[in-house]
Formats: structure tokens, sequence, C-alpha cells
């Protein structure tokens, strides 16, 4: 019987017994396909994966694994429909697999389809996850009570983490550090307790950083600048209980938070003795910001795409001191212009100045339930170095200069956690001396900057 025969009955036959088709049991050529398939995606050419995945399908009807990663591709791009439709599809053909099924939880998190994620999650086993989805029957989560188009709250720090002040169920005064790297809004217990959180179960994660506790709570009301936003889910994290030095926060506003509305960073003037700002956009369609801080001169817009990947993870295409462009994610919690592995710092001719060992409050990243992006301290100790880069560039907005970044084992596994290629986090350096806006509902970034005339003419 010739190959191509004998495949289409094979695959035929899994199609007829609800199986899928597994890779141990294909044939040379289809093991080398759907090697390919992957490669499109892991490289971030997300189009030309789902169109060659769609193409296996013709010829593996049975294929959970095409449709699973067509599903992964409508996600980071945020076609919801479509990645909820393959989800659904690729569980139709394999109800076992995992992953999907994790996946589709967040695509209904992501669309505050609370009780169909809530019965994922009971599935998965995620039970405190569950009860806490479960609970907001009847309830619409963030909700904003003002009819102002935006609120601008001062930063109480901006180095090296961005931190503000808010108000915790009207009572409790609270530190948030604004965290584009993490899933979810974090809390300490301490804070919990006095502010009276509603808390559900209680669960013990493990990750390369060891093991912690979390319990999954609901925040009634967070108040920002004299704005109130209500039903909060939050995660209630043992690890910001541990004291340290230059990181005194009660918690962590993630990534869940901020995708609700339209966030910017307000640093223009760096170093100026002037308040900086974050401002939250509360309405939709979007407002004009009258802002404070008044960049001199003529403007330079530069409008930036990015993905959003599993644990809703912010991932821009950059480049540092000019070398091939890679998938980095941006997180605001890494108190450098990046960090990256030893490898992406020899591919990009990263200088290396010296060694040292990860103390705190450096920030770390892991896998936690699911694919959520939890926080971790660097407790263990990790030998890092200290590298220099000249330019980093997100597609057309370039920071020049000495810019310091960390150089060592990332803690966590981009191939794996998130399914792309990436070199490593751009981090909280990368916004100084400019606004940025980050647009969730088109996925763009948008950088103000003087252009370059304009401050060569103050100069003189």
């Amino acid at each position: 019987m010739n190959s191509p025969l004998k495949g289409l009955l094979i695959s035929c036959f899994f199609l007829l017994l609800k199986i899928p088709f597994p890779l141990f049991w294909a044939s040379a050529q289809e093991k080398e396909e759907l090697k390919k398939m992957q490669v499109f995606f892991r490289s971030g050419r997300l189009e030309e994966a789902s169109r060659y995945a769609h193409g296996l399908l013709q010829q593996y009807p049975s294929c959970y694994l095409c449709w699973r990663l067509i599903g992964e591709c409508a996600l980071c791009l945020g076609r919801l429909q479509e990645a909820q439709e393959a989800f659904q599809k690729a569980l139709s053909v394999f109800p076992g697999d995992k992953r999907s099924l994790a996946l589709l939880k967040e695509v209904y998190i992501r669309e505050d389809r609370y009780s169909q994620a809530a019965q994922i999650a009971y599935a998965l086993g995620e039970y405190g996850q569950g009860d806490l989805l479960k609970s907001f029957k009847g309830q619409k989560p963030f909700l904003v009570e003002s009819k102002d188009p935006y609120v601008e709250i001062p930063f109480k720090e901006i180095v090296p983490y961005p931190i503000i002040e808010a108000e915790l169920c009207g009572a409790a005064k609270a530190r948030f550090m604004i965290d584009t790297g993490t899933t979810y809004v974090l809390l300490s217990s301490r804070m919990a307790k006095k502010a009276a959180i509603e808390l559900f179960r209680k669960e013990k994660e493990q990750s390369s950083q060891g093991s912690y506790w979390i319990q999954w709570a609901k925040i009634p009301s967070l108040s920002l600048g004299g704005t109130s936003i209500k039903n909060i889910p939050a995660v209630v994290h043992s690890l910001l209980d541990i004291p340290r030095t230059g990181l005194e926060i009660d918690g962590i506003l993630g990534e869940n938070f901020l995708s609700h509305f339209v966030p910017t960073f307000d640093l223009y003037g760096r170093w100026k003795n002037t308040p900086k700002y974050f401002i939250l956009g509360l309405s939709k369609p979007y407002v004009p910001i009258a802002y404070k801080n008044k960049i001199q001169g003529e403007e330079k817009k530069t409008e930036v795409p990015f993905l959003m990947g599993p644990a809703q993870t912010l991932l821009v295409l950059a480049n540092i001191n000019r070398s091939f462009p890679l998938f980095f994610l941006l997180d605001t919690a890494t108190p450098a212009y990046f960090a990256c592995s030893p490898s992406i710092a020899k591919l990009s001719r990263v200088w290396i100045q010296r060694n040292f060992f990860e103390q705190e409050p450096y920030i770390h990243r892991g896998g936690a339930s699911g694919f959520d992006m939890q926080w971790e301290l660097g407790a263990s100790r990790n030998t890092s170095q200290l590298g220099q880069a000249s330019q980093i560039e997100l597609m057309g907005e370039k920071v020049h200069g000495s810019l310091a970044g960390i150089v060592g084992s990332l803690p966590y596994e981009g191939n794996l956690d998130l399914g792309l290629w990436t070199g490593g986090t751009i981090g909280f350096g990368f916004l100084y001396d400019k606004r940025t806006m980050i647009d969730y509902k088109n996925q763009k970034l948008y950088f103000w900057t003087p252009r370059a005339s304009s401050s060569k003419e103050k100069a003189r």
C-alpha cells in the first residue's frame, strides 16, 4: 500500500473513533509538516501558520494539533470568536487536550464570560479559581462608577518600578505596582485581611523558584484618583508578604485589570522635578487626554502592534543592538531596559559588565496555574550578569544610549509557556522620557516623544 493512501486510511480510522491522530503513528512526511507548522507559529508568522494548519486539515481531518494552533494564532491576534471555535473543534476531536481546554478558558475570561470559564476551571481541577469565577453570577467585573472619560494618578515612584497609590474597599490605602507581565491583580495577605477581601480556596503552586501559597479573591472596590472600580478578580500571593528593601508594595495591577482600560504611562521629562502620571482611560470610544506634562516642540508619534499571547502576555517584536528581531515580553516589572538569556546577549552583542547575584527587589516570572504568569521573588540567587546595550528598537521606536539590562537564565520558558520563540523582556526603562499608551482593543502601542529637530533647537 502506498504511503499517501495508508496515511489517509489511518487518518479516517482515528476520525471515526474520535481519537486524535498521534504523532508517533504519523509518517516522516506528516511529522515534518506538523513541525513546519509549529515553526511558522513560534517565529510569529501567525497568518502563515494558520493557513498552513487549515491546509493540513484537508489531509488529516482529525489533527487536533492543527485546530489548536489555529486557535492560538487567533488568540494572539485578538480574534477571540475564531479562537473559541478552533479550540472547541480541537476538543471535539480530542476531549483530553488540556492545553486547548485551558486556552478556551482564557478566551472566556478575556470576554468576561465567567460562568463558562468556571466550568472549565473545575474540569481542570482549578477549584479555587472556579469558585471565584462562579461567584460573579449577576455581577459585571471591573465595573466603573464614574462619568469621567479617564482618571489621572500621580506615580509615587518610577525608579525602579512604577508604583501608584490606591484605596481598597473605601478604607485601606495600598501601594500597587503596575505590571504588564503579570496575568492577574495580586494582593498581599496582610492587605487582603486589612481590607476584608472575600477569599476563596487556597492552593499551593509549584514553580522553578519553589512552592508558595495563593488564594483566589474578589476585591469589592478599588479607588484610583477618586474613581471607583468594582468586582475585581485577584490572587492573594504569599510572596508579597516578604519584607524587602526597595520594593514596599501591597499589590500588583496585572493584565486582567489593565486590559479592561486604556492605560498610559506619562513619563516625559523623567529627570525633571515634575510629577509623572499613570492615566487610565475609562471610556469607550477613547477620549483624548489633556496631559499635564506637555512635550516641548513638535511631537513624534510611533505606532507599534503587539500580540496578546497566552496568559494575556503582551508580546512585541524588538531587537537589541540592531540584531535579529525577536518577540519580547513587554514587562514593566523588569527594572532595566531589557532582560535576556546569555545566548540572546551573545547574538545581540550585549556588553557584559560584571557578575552579580539576583537579590531583592528583582522580580521573576513563572508559570503557575495553567499558563498564568505569576509574580515571583528572585530568591534562588542564580548568578546573573549586568549587560549594556547601545540601542533597543520596537518596530520604529528606538532608544539609544547606555542601556542597562540583566543577562541570565530567564525565569520562564517562553517556548513552552507562551508557545513563541522569545528573546526575553523589554523592561520599564524603555518607557522613560516618553508617553506610552496601550490600546488593548486594537493591540497597538503608541509612543509620543519630542522630534529630534525640536530637541536640537531647544538645546541652542
